[in-house]
This record gives C-alpha cells, structure tokens and sequence, in this order.
C-alpha cells in the first residue's frame, strides 16, 4: 500500500515542480518502483497479479474468514489507483514495464 501512495505522490510532485532537476529524479524514482512491480510481477509467474498477499486471500474474505486483518480490495485499489495515477499524469514516459 505504502509504495501505491508513494508513486501517486512522487508523480503528482513530478507534475507540479518547475525544476527540471527535481522532476527528473522523481521520474527516476516511479520508475524504478513500477520497474519493481514488474519484477515482483514476473517472478509471482502468476498471469499478470501483483500484490503484497496472495490471490487466495480475495476469496476468504469475501468468505467472511480472513486469515488476518487484511483488506485485499483496499490494498489492491491503493495499487491499482497509484499505478493509473502515474500513467495518467506521464503517458509519455517508459518505465520499463
């Protein structure tokens, strides 16, 4: 969840600073997390998920029995939203996933 917030909030920051310096290194940064989503991605070998719990954990939940206090639908929105966020705000830019 927290690397969700932080690509949202490293590419707004990006989006909003006149310092190209600035703006470059943040760019640099949301790479290098979505490239790492994409990593975890590949090596999950599981059709293109990624998240920090496994698939099965969606259908214990909706199953009134989750093995903890997790909150897949929430985590994976988080994930989802930073990632469109991103993409939303730099559609120009290859981050190498």
């Amino acid at each position: 969840e927290f690397v969700a917030h932080y690509l949202h909030a490293a590419s707004a920051a990006a989006a909003s600073t006149g310092n190209e310096t600035e703006r470059a290194a943040l760019l640099a940064r949301c790479g290098a997390v979505v490239r790492g989503l994409a990593e975890c991605q590949a090596k999950l070998g599981a059709g293109g998920y990624v998240s920090a719990f496994p698939e099965a954990e969606f259908a214990l939940t909706e199953a009134g029995k989750p093995p903890g206090p997790w909150v897949p639908y929430y985590v994976m929105h988080k994930l989802l939203a930073g990632l469109i966020a991103h993409r939303q705000l730099w559609p120009s830019t290859t981050s190498g996933a």
